[in-house]
């Protein structure tokens, strides 16, 4: 096989398995701490306070982008309700099972 591959070179419909890694919640914090060491990354209870204001500052700007002065109030409605909708139909994270990667169909 040649070290270095083209699009062309893979056929039409080709899986191929590049294997898996078991992830443990200890294994993402680890992730965290060496390449973004930010306390929103590395400490669940810092990422859950953190997050929240930011989310309702830009949910405020956006509503006022799309529904002018209405939007102060729209704006965070609207996030909310997506917000609470994908945490309800959002998969669960990898942790503590195997994650693996197929290429192809």
């Amino acid at each position: 096989m040649p070290d270095t591959l083209y699009f062309e070179d893979f056929p039409l419909g080709e899986v191929v398995e590049y294997g898996g890694v078991d992830v443990s919640a200890a294994d993402i914090i680890a992730f965290a701490c060496e390449f973004d060491p930010q306390p929103f990354h590395t400490d669940e209870e810092a990422a859950r306070a953190a997050m929240g204001g930011l989310v309702v500052f830009i949910s405020i700007l956006g509503g006022i982008a799309a529904f002018g002065l209405l939007g102060v109030v729209l704006g965070p409605i609207i996030v909310a309700s997506a917000a609470s909708l994908l945490e309800l139909y959002a998969p669960t994270a990898p942790v503590g099972n195997r994650a693996s990667r197929a290429g192809g169909k």
